[in-house]
């Protein structure tokens, strides 16, 4: 047996087995987000408006998205196109996806598995690759895969975080312990490793570099491919492709403009752990180089010009995986296609606006 297909074998068991445990949480996509935060916001609904849905807690999309918000091109843009625009930040890809879903938000920013899921609905389209880079499950040095089973472990459900440590937990074979994985926000993560509460945990940077920096003897047990998506509703789409035009070509030139001087990287760094502290209540214990660090591994992955990776849904691909994983744990429902999630991913939005860097005024740049 090839060992691609004895990993898919087993992480279908892992997953069978855990079943029971995930529906307990009672988690769903489209449960009501409780953070309190959210009670004070104030969206404002219009065809004028757009508002959307960003991570603080994600590296580094919220560099991107706060090198977007402060893109006076954007902005004129979309004054002659009689539009407005809002930002407003989220701890959950999930949670976004229900305000989108619910009319209060008209595009957000998120992790591929809330983007799948999204997608999934029919409701939304998504134009193009936010992030490249690697979730990580995070421990002690001594704790190898093949002792993972046996390991307390901290995890985002439905997460590609979550879908990591399957995939860990497959290679190491057999499955954990009841009781032993335990669903929690990233935020919570580190402190709970601190604390010995957890004895890992898997998640996404900042996280990893925040435990690996302020925590001593942990270290990264296993590492997995991971992506993050710009996507809209399909009411924007439909009714002002131009509006989507618009904040397609503010993030191609936010990633021209941190690629383009070290010193951009570092402004927008520091635009971020703003936002991230006034978001949290606290600051990062990571230094603005460090941050930046993080950045530059995923936008290299990127490049300049993040086009869909629309290869990725060929069988055994990234999103190939991705949806199967989420529609066995009940995020998606069990009546949808792949197909429905494929052609909500609009390749044509990017090639586009690449195509035609005058029009879109991809080199130039200006930030307030």
């Amino acid at each position: 047996m090839k060992l691609s297909t004895y990993i898919k074998i087993t992480v279908s068991v892992v997953v069978s087995l855990l079943l029971g445990a995930f529906c307990s949480v009672g988690y769903a996509s489209s449960d009501t987000p409780t953070d309190p935060r959210y009670s004070k916001y104030k969206f404002e609904k219009g065809k004028n408006v757009i508002n959307v849905g960003v991570q603080p807690m994600s590296v580094p999309q919220i560099i991107i998205t706060e090198t977007m918000s402060r893109d006076v091109v954007l902005y004129n843009t979309l004054k002659e196109l009689g539009m407005e625009i809002k930002f407003f930040p989220f701890l959950k890809g999930f949670d976004i996806n229900y305000f989108l879903l619910k009319g209060d938000l008209q595009a957000g920013v998120s992790g591929d598995a809330p983007t799948v899921v999204a997608a999934s609905t029919d409701k939304v389209i998504v134009a193009s690759l936010m992030q490249y880079g690697f979730t990580s499950i995070v421990g002690s040095k001594h704790l190898k895969i093949k002792n993972l089973r046996n390991a307390i472990i901290g995890y985002a459900f439905g997460s590609n975080a979550h879908y990591a440590l399957l995939n860990a937990l497959s290679i190491g074979g057999g499955t954990p312990k009841s009781g032993n994985l335990v669903k929690m926000d990233v935020t919570e993560m580190v402190d709970s490793l601190k604390n010995h509460k957890i004895e890992a945990f898997s998640a996404w940077e900042p996280t990893v570099t925040e435990a690996l920096t302020t925590l001593r003897g942990v270290d990264v047990i296993y590492s997995k491919v991971t992506t993050g998506y710009l996507y809209f509703g399909k009411d924007l789409y439909t009714s002002r492709p131009d509006v989507i035009d618009a904040l397609v070509a503010s993030e191609l030139r936010a990633l021209r403009w941190l690629q383009k001087d070290n010193n951009n990287l570092l402004t927008a760094v520091k635009w971020a752990s703003d936002k991230q502290a006034s978001f949290t209540g606290k600051a990062s214990p990571l230094t603005t180089d460090q941050i930046a660090d993080i950045a530059l591994n995923d936008l290299v992955g990127m490049m300049t010009n993040p086009r869909l990776p629309i290869s990725e849904f060929k069988e055994n691909g990234i999103l190939y995986n991705e949806f199967n994983f989420l529609k066995s744990i009940g995020l998606i429902q069990s009546t949808v296609s792949l197909d429905v999630v494929y052609k909500n991913f609009v390749s044509d939005i990017i090639e586009r606006i690449v195509a035609n860097p005058k029009k879109y005024k991809l080199n130039e740049y200006q930030y307030k």
